[in-house]
């Protein structure tokens, strides 16, 4: 491929490229980038988006780690769907997404944003407020910020935080990055969630009153979502119909006035794309299947080829091993039609899910759907949120998918556990002259060390499929201990499913799952089995003996600290159990006196951060700096990306 010329002018940069003579050959990629469009011939299938862009001048996306973890790369891409015939847009590393997956997409940096002489309110208030000092990490924060504001103008400061959990800052501390970004959201303020049109407990009662929280244990999570007490009723709490009103974020300087967002001046999604999707488009050197048969045909043709979704595994690997001998055909999940539904299916009470599936949209679906169901049925549902909450960082789970996880195989996912206690199974497919699929339980799906039921030479993973309702008397709980809250890896995680009789509170069935453990996700065989027939509290008083279920364990993967993790093993178990018993209290509190410490039924959940300076400037002149906020004067060139770092520069000729 001819990389294309770079052409600067009045402050600005045009891209120019060189067009093929057939614009429709199967060997072209089209795409925009930053509102202008791009035609590339033959494209290499492994070059990364932020190599493109950073070849043809477009140097304010960083590389960082290379791996998707610091954020330092982020771009935003806009899609247009056609499910749900609406615009789409997330953020993304484009340090691990191949450039032909933003086949039919819209491209936007951090120079599209703005300029230092014109800048866009993201970047404008974090150079003003003081959110960056060497700048290197600033233009993926500016963008991660700029991709929350394009789906949600308005967000909440929890909102807020959460967008730059795949960002990582080495200067600053957050808190100047947050202090400006707030200035962007609102409050929730409103009735509180049980007392409210529609609670389930008729309207009477206050969330804060324990029989009113007892009656729904998922209340807790909008409660301690702020690190302690109140009622959601306060301005920072979750929940209800909350009514937004401006934030009231003091800026750090009282003088400075940064001008306002306007949702309505962004760049537009262009039109022809929205034609290209509705018409069907063409791929690139890269297959880019538009059939689930294309698909199938494609994987019996190439049984090598790597499928490709968010790139969030494999470009990974393919870094790690600097080597790309062992892949040379790729194919896309990307456009492969109903691989990303959801179907109910009513009269079996199951649901399934699409393969395809993102993580984020994953997410969102569980936590939205559930808002009108009774707690109790509630179980599945938000044990599948709970486990993605802090999983990786904004920007792998906007592209990663729910088939890409599974077949990764990863034997400290976050996921698998809880699969494996919700007795999910999966469907695969493959071609043999008609497409034939079959359903496996997850719990029988991991052979070995990466290595599954799952036949890569022939078959995909089509979905996912679980009861979506749980009911009285199911419980199911994951907990994940790593070194960090947000974007890590497990330590040790574990999922526990309970089912309890209703009238004696003994346990019928019981299902432990544990990552981090073995080379494989793996039942603890043990712990299952010896609770069923006994009571929660009879069990609880002997969990050292659980200890014996490891002890023939190989801890062979990755991490080390075998006594630390057989302790922390039984120690979550212990924990999940208790968060189990405290459920069922609630609607049989009969069953036990026992009174369940708060911290093992509660996970620590980070507050909305807060902070302030002071500045003494008695005894300053009228005319002096003493005691003023003046941001550096390199601030506004960081947050527009046009910085430039050893990297940046071209290397001289010589």
């Amino acid at each position: 491929m001819t990389i294309p010329s770079l052409a600067l002018g009045s402050g600005t940069k045009t891209v120019q490229y060189t067009a093929p003579q057939d614009p429709l050959q199967p060997s072209t990629l089209l795409f925009y980038l930053n509102g202008r469009k791009a035609l590339l011939t033959q494209p290499p299938p492994d070059l990364t988006l932020l190599q493109y862009i950073r070849s043809i001048g477009l140097t304010g996306s960083k590389l960082g780690c290379g791996e998707g973890g610091c954020g330092a790369c982020t771009v935003l891409v806009s899609s247009y769907d056609l499910a749900t015939q609406a615009i789409r847009h997330i953020p993304v590393n484009a340090c691990l997404s191949p450039l032909a997956s933003v086949q039919g997409k819209h491209v936007i940096t951090i120079e599209a944003l703005g300029t230092s002489a014109n800048p866009h309110p993201v970047q404008e208030r974090i150079a003003q407020m003081h959110g960056s000092q060497c700048g290197f990490c600033t233009p993926g924060i500016v963008m991660s910020m700029y991709a929350l504001l394009r789906t949600n103008p308005r967000p909440t400061e929890e909102e807020i935080e959460e967008a730059f959990d795949g960002n990582l800052c080495r200067c600053t501390g957050y808190r100047p990055i947050l202090d400006a970004a707030k200035t962007f959201s609102v409050e929730k303020t409103g009735v509180c969630c049980k007392s409210g049109k529609g609670a389930d407990n008729g309207g009477k009662g206050c969330c804060m009153d324990e029989g009113s929280r007892a009656q729904d244990p998922h209340m807790e999570e909008a409660k301690y979502q702020r690190g302690g007490g109140g009622c959601c009723k306060d301005t920072s709490a979750s929940g209800g119909a909350p009514e937004l009103i401006p934030s009231k974020v003091q800026k750090i300087d009282s003088s400075f006035q940064y001008q306002p967002y306007d949702p309505s001046r962004e760049l537009i999604f262009p039109p022809a794309l929205i034609l290209l999707a509705k018409e069907g488009g063409h791929g690139c050197t890269w297959y880019h299947p538009h059939s689930l048969l294309d698909a199938m045909r494609l994987r019996k043709l190439h049984p090598t080829a790597r499928i490709i979704a968010g790139n969030t595994e494999v470009g990974v690997e393919m870094r790690a091993k600097r080597s790309r001998e062992e892949i040379s055909i790729y194919l896309s999940a990307d456009a492969i039609p109903g691989l990303g539904k959801i179907d109910v299916d009513e009269s079996q009470g199951l649901v399934s899910f699409g393969g395809n599936l993102t993580l984020d949209r994953f997410s969102h679906h569980l936590f939205t759907t559930v808002v009108n169901w009774p707690a109790y049925e509630r179980e599945h549902y938000m044990v599948l949120h709970e486990a993605l909450k802090y999983f990786a960082g904004r920007q792998i789970r906007s592209v990663a998918t729910l088939a890409g996880n599974l077949a990764t195989a990863s034997p400290i996912s976050d996921l698998s556990p809880v699969w494996m206690a919700l007795d999910a199974h999966v469907e695969l497919g493959w071609l043999d002259i008609t497409i034939h699929k079959k359903w496996v339980p997850i719990r029988d799906f991991f052979l070995g060390y990466r290595k599954t039921l799952l036949n890569p030479a022939q078959e995909l993973i089509l979905s996912f499929r679980i009861r979506q309702k749980s009911r009285k008397g199911e419980y199911v709980r994951t907990y994940k201990v790593s070194r960090r809250k947000d974007d890590d890896i497990a330590l040790v995680n574990a999922a526990v499913s309970l089912k309890m009789d209703e009238k004696t509170g003994t346990i019928s069935s019981s299902y432990v799952a544990y990552g981090g453990m073995a080379p494989v996700p793996l039942k603890a065989e043990a712990m299952s089995d010896v609770c069923v027939g006994r009571t929660v509290d009879e069990v609880s008083k002997e969990l050292a003996i659980f200890l014996d279920d490891f002890s023939g364990i190989n801890l062979g993967t990755p991490g080390g600290m075998p006594s630390y993790r057989l302790v922390l093993a039984v120690s979550l178990y212990h924990r999940l159990l208790a968060q189990c018993l405290s459920s069922h209290l609630s609607y049989f509190p009969e069953h036990s006196s026992v009174r369940i410490p708060h911290d093992l039924t509660q996970g620590l959940e980070a507050r909305v951060s807060r902070g302030a300076q002071s500045y003494d400037s008695s005894g300053a002149e009228k005319e002096d700096a003493h005691g003023e906020a003046v941001a550096h004067l390199a601030a506004m060139k960081q947050t527009c990306g046009e910085a430039e770092y050893l990297d940046d520069q071209t290397p001289p000729i010589e």
